[in-house]
């Protein structure tokens, strides 16, 4: 991957595809469950949504070796999509560092206080 493929998007445009190709290759089962993950799965991107390539691939390999084995999908990921989809991204652990946003809210906020002599 090359400097402007990173810039322009072109790199996650090309992970995309190739999940594209591979979510072909399993059974009908997976490919619509697939489908409905992804769209719940977009929920959780940050701005670019760069975060969501690695959280995919491996979720993309996890269907690969389940169908393998000739697992049910529902067997797999349970009845509440939207709960396995939190489990993924973990939503209740901590996050060790602040985003940009969470630093420009908690300025936002502190010249709040102080304009309303709060502080």
């Amino acid at each position: 991957m090359n400097f402007w493929d990173r810039i322009t998007g072109r790199d996650m445009t090309v992970a995309r595809a190739d999940f594209a190709e591979r979510v072909k290759r399993l059974p009908e089962s997976y490919q619509s469950i697939w489908a409905e993950l992804d769209e719940e799965i977009q929920r959780y991107s940050d701005l670019t949504g760069r975060n969501l390539i690695p959280i995919m691939s491996s979720l993309l390999e996890f269907f690969e070796e389940t169908s393998f084995d000739y697992e049910d999908v529902s067997a797999v990921i349970g009845d509440d999509k939207e709960a396995f989809v939190a489990e993924l991204f973990d939503q209740r652990r901590p996050i060790p560092n602040k985003s940009y946003r969470d630093k420009c809210r908690e300025q936002l906020n502190r010249n709040v206080a102080k304009k309303l002599g709060r502080q």
